[in-house]
């Protein structure tokens, strides 16, 4: 049913998407004063400058950030237009020839658009009409619009100027409303889903179309969205002093961020930046935890310049050469004395520092000192690496001679499971249930028991979409299991502290995943229709669909990461792969190594004959010598 409500009428038509982010001075190289350049800017109101009383809007305010940074003289020809949608500003760079003469004679051009588009699709659904079971037709056919055009307006961009010679820049979209979303419930028969839980799947999904489209056609865009709306996209601008009076444009703080944005971007291939002076390095040269601390913060520095974004990669290295964790080697093992960490640390344009967490487990053997290494790696392209891109990480034994082994008390087991199975530490209430079903649990209770709620971290949703769901790209892509190094690595890269951070870092994922070279060598050669073709092959599969991810790839809807996704996501594929992880898991997960062959076909006949018969297997796996003696005698 349809809840009565009343919508504001705004004064200006327009819900555009900036983003935010205080950035500096870009850093550039100039030999001598070059243009005149010409600066034609097309858009709706937000390129028209509505409400920013101070400087005219982002347009001339990047106009003369351009101005002041190169020497250049610009003009500039400003075609935003108040209440614009995606289908008016392509129709006029189709048939205006004032339009496409100014673009085709300047040597930058901006542009945004869509918010009218969404904000028209948003009324029709806060007033009931959007249509469909869910009131969200509208929408739903808003972004397949707004996708189509948004290719076709870059197109007729490119047909005019290349970016050889042109800086082109765009943006993705902000959202304006999410305190008055948040607190709205339009539609009662979605399930209960307020306004801005509705509505921003579909900004999401645009937004990461922008960011793809625009990557692939080498065209820099700012990301307004994430500015203005946090990079959960839930925080709203008004809050952070970026929207006017009207609650819907930016105010002049909102337009300023918009063009420092663009800004930050750079003038290539006008003008070429400077080579970065950025270095990332670990703050010390070595750090210390005592075995019993349960973790330890390792942090990672960057000096010189700060003005831009920079990621590395951290890992911790096992030195033990495999040794068993009842020997006194000196050296931590990642079986039994810490969990591996492995990641990306990104800091933003400002940032000089950024922690990751080392977990320790306090075993019961009396081994001394040990000690690990850490190295960081893969710097992005602006950064380098510093002089202090190893350390040691050494940790205390606080046990004179060996005690009960500790797995057996139901706290250290418990805790045990989140670190294996999910990459991280117990969040407080899980621990604590999870505690109660085990001190609770009666002897000989199979509902309850180690077995039961071990084999609950598998099946969590947690698990299944970080863990099964890297598991999923090796046997979709490669047609082989991963091995135990590689999974550990890889759901240390889908493992954030949030939702929205998993969300985010799957995406990540995903992307750089067919940048990988056994995938390159394998599908890179391959025409699209052959391309989805091999995946099924792989996968083992038969997908419906398999003509309309040919038809997308054809006409650029979806690139090939995309394409992998859908596979990997797919019913077929989860339920086909569903007991060999099962299995997998279990090697990854307890014993921390690869599975032998016959092992791993001798656990995985027993599952498939017996699907509801995991706990013979999981069992097995617990009760192991091998598995108790991480922690203690066994």
């Amino acid at each position: 049913m349809i809840k009565t409500k009343k919508v504001v009428i705004r004064l200006l038509s327009v819900l555009v998407v900036t983003v935010l982010l205080l950035t500096p001075i870009v850093s550039i190289t100039v030999a001598a004063a070059p243009g005149p350049w010409t600066y034609t800017a097309l858009g709706d109101s937000l390129a028209f400058g509505v409400f920013d009383f101070q400087r005219g809007g982002y347009v001339p305010r990047y106009g003369a950030y351009v101005q002041t940074d190169t020497s250049a003289n610009v003009s500039l020809n400003n075609l935003g237009r108040n209440g614009w949608t995606s289908s008016q500003l392509l129709n006029a760079l189709r048939t205006d020839q004032n339009f496409r003469g100014s673009v085709s004679s300047s040597q930058i051009v901006t542009w945004d658009i869509g918010g009218n588009d969404f904000l028209r699709a948003r009324s029709g659904y806060q007033a009931g009409t959007c249509g469909g079971a869910n009131n969200q037709d509208c929408i739903k056919s808003t972004v397949a619009t707004f996708k189509a055009n948004w290719d076709s307006i870059i197109a007729e961009i490119l047909s005019l100027r290349s970016i050889s010679n042109t800086v082109i820049r765009t943006m993705d979209i902000y959202n304006p409303y999410i305190n008055e979303d948040k607190a709205s419930d339009s539609w009662r028969d979605d399930g209960g889903l307020n306004d801005f839980d509705a509505l921003k799947p579909y900004l999401d999904d645009v937004n990461r179309y922008i960011a793809t489209r625009a990557t692939i056609n080498n065209i820099p865009y700012a990301k307004v969205y994430e500015a203005f709306n946090g990079p959960a996209g839930n925080e709203d601008p008004s809050d952070k002093g970026y929207i006017s009076f009207d609650g819907l444009h930016p105010d002049d703080s909102g337009h300023k961020v918009i063009a420092d944005l663009l800004r930050s971007l750079g003038y290539a291939p006008l003008i070429e930046p400077a080579p970065a002076l950025t270095a990332v390095q670990f703050s010390q040269a070595s750090y210390n935890v005592a075995e019993s601390g349960g973790s330890v913060q390792i942090t990672v520095t960057r000096s010189g310049d700060t003005s831009s974004s920079v990621a590395v990669d951290y890992a911790t290295n096992d030195n033990s050469a495999g040794a068993r964790c009842d020997a006194v080697t000196g050296a931590a093992s990642e079986r039994c004395d810490y969990s591996t960490a492995t990641g990306t640390l990104s800091l933003a344009p400002g940032e000089a520092t950024k922690t990751f967490t080392v977990i320790i487990i306090d075993d019961g053997f009396a081994d001394g000192t040990e000690t690990l290494s850490l190295a960081l790696s893969k710097p992005t392209a602006n950064a380098n690496l510093g002089g202090q891109s190893t350390a040691t990480l050494t940790i205390t034994d606080n046990d004179v001679a060996a005690v009960a082994n500790p797995i057996d008390t139901n706290s250290f087991f418990v805790r045990q499971q989140y670190i294996d199975f999910l990459s991280r530490e117990p969040e407080q209430a899980g621990f604590d249930a999870w505690l109660a079903v085990l001190n609770r649990c009666g002897a000989g209770d199979s509902t309850c028991d180690r077995t039961e709620v071990s084999a609950s971290f598998f099946r969590s949703e947690e698990f299944q979409s970080k863990g099964y769901f890297v598991y999923r790209f090796y046997k979709v892509s490669l047609g082989r299991l991963p091995s135990y190094t590689e999974m550990i690595a890889d759901m240390g890269r889908v493992t954030g502290a949030t939702g929205d951070e998993v969300i985010a870092k799957k995406a990540a994922f995903t992307s750089e995943w067919v940048k990988r070279p056994e995938f390159k060598a394998k599908y890179d050669g391959l025409s699209n229709a052959a391309y989805v073709d091999e995946l099924l092959r792989t996968a083992g599969v038969t997908l419906a669909i398999r003509d309309q991810l040919v038809a997308d790839l054809q006409n650029n809807l979806k690139t090939r990461a995309e394409v992998l996704r859908v596979i990997v996501e797919s019913q077929e594929v989860y339920s086909k792969e569903y007991n060999g992880a099962f299995v997998a898991m279990q090697y990854f997960g307890y014993l921390r190594r690869d599975p032998e062959p016959e092992g791993y076909a001798a656990w995985l006949r027993v599952i498939e004959r017996n699907p509801a018969d995991y706990r013979t297997m999981v069992n097995g796996f617990i009760a192991s010598v091998e598995y108790r003696l991480r922690f203690g005698q066994p």
